[in-house]
């Protein structure tokens, strides 16, 4: 289809965050996603901040970019403006001190309507040449959500977590002349199918590798200005010549920085099996679920494809819905915290390589619900199915 304005009603426009982690769902709660979006310290919304800019009314030169997903109109930019109009209107409610009281916002709405890829192409285009989306988020919107082949960058990410945790790696100039595949091969490493692969028999001298880099970027020993193209020689021979003949799988899982800490502590963890140690629970379809999807999990690599972890992380949340019923993202979402608190400190480690917090852990879990990429991450997977593990024993153990 083509572009057309059409006005559609304020209510039934759905939310997006525009976060390219975060999946487009049909089904998502716009009130969850006000709640978030307002309290949970995400500040690019600054939603009182363009409030102060709009002015006293709706303006209509600046509308929402839409498309219909499962004959829903999905807000696939604009969404900030949109949830203004919802909290005006009462169709959500935040705890905020913006008073909202004498803006003018209409029921129906102005859209510009048109097919997922077009509003996916305004809303690529929109946020590159804005600067709002750093290098890594642009790549990880281009590969989820537009079938785009990983770039060499975002597979370092996923692998290794160098670039979340060393803000200063996220650059144009480090992903296009630093994490490039002509580099990388020369520094010993390859990012084929999709995997990160070294020539170094000693994970310590691949990662000193990586740890050089971000020495380099970080004290400005390479910028556009100073050393540009000259990150072999400035990473010398006394770290590349430890490099051998051979590719090989190799990651590293690397623990958040924190507010106010100075090294970020690399370490390759336990590994992990689904839900943790054996469970407890309660005879019933409960205990019947979670003994089936482990069943499913030791099948893996016996005839299986790698879809098959799609289909225990859908799994995992259709136990979630009928182990603490209708409410059960607000149950996981409250109770989070206090699980958290009964798990090893070698699965909170993994809980944090994997990035799963009380902020997107139901994110995670809506996912699973549909054919996403992410669904297929085994290693989230697990470390989301640790803190579902302890939720069920708490709820349904057998000594409860």
């Amino acid at each position: 289809m083509g572009q057309e304005i059409k006005e559609i009603y304020l209510k039934d426009l759905v939310l997006w965050t525009e976060n390219p982690r975060d999946p487009v769902d049909v089904n998502s709660s716009d009130q969850d996603i006000a709640d978030r979006s307002i309290h949970d310290g995400r500040s690019r919304w600054s939603i009182k901040k363009l409030f102060a800019k709009m002015g006293p009314r709706f303006d209509h030169s600046e509308i929402p970019t839409v498309a219909y997903v499962e004959e829903k109109p999905v807000v696939y930019d604009g969404n900030r403006r949109i949830l203004i109009g919802k909290i005006i209107n009462g169709f959500v409610t935040v705890d905020s001190d913006i008073d909202f009281s004498q803006f003018d916002f209409p029921i129906m709405i102005p859209c510009n309507v048109c097919d997922i890829r077009t509003a996916l192409e305004h809303v690529d285009r929109k946020h590159g040449d804005s600067g709002s989306w750093k290098p890594l988020e642009r790549d990880i919107f281009k590969h989820k959500h537009m079938g785009e082949k990983k770039s060499p960058f975002l597979v370092i990410e996923e692998q290794t977590g160098f670039v979340s945790n060393n803000s200063e790696l996220n650059q144009g100039f480090v992903k296009d002349e630093i994490f490039d595949s002509t580099n990388l091969h020369k520094m010993g490493f390859s990012t084929t199918d999709n995997k990160l692969k070294s020539r170094y028999d000693n994970d310590s001298d691949a990662k000193a590798v990586f740890d050089k880099i971000v020495h380099l970027v970080k004290e400005k020993e390479i910028t556009t200005r100073k050393n540009r193209g000259k990150i072999i020689e400035l990473l010398g021979k006394s770290i590349l010549d430890k490099k051998g003949n051979d590719f090989r799988d190799f990651s590293l899982k690397i623990q958040p920085t924190r507010a106010g800490t100075r090294k970020t502590r690399i370490t390759r963890g336990k590994e992990h099996t689904l839900f943790g140690s054996k469970l407890s629970l309660e005879s019933g379809s409960v205990n019947n679920i979670y003994s089936d999807l482990l069943r499913l999990y030791k099948q893996k690599g016996n005839g299986y494809s790698e879809d098959l972890y799609m289909i225990i992380r859908m799994g995992i949340r259709l136990l979630c819905e009928l182990a603490f019923g209708d409410q059960w993202d607000r149950k996981v979402r409250d109770e989070f915290d206090s699980a958290k608190r009964e798990l090893s400190e070698d699965e909170k480690t993994t809980l944090s390589s994997q990035g799963v917090e009380q902020s997107n852990i139901i994110q995670l879990l809506q996912s699973g619900a549909h054919a996403y990429t992410s669904s297929g991450n085994i290693e989230q997977t697990i470390a989301i199915s640790l803190i579902i593990g302890k939720l069920l024993e708490i709820e349904h153990g057998r000594n409860q």
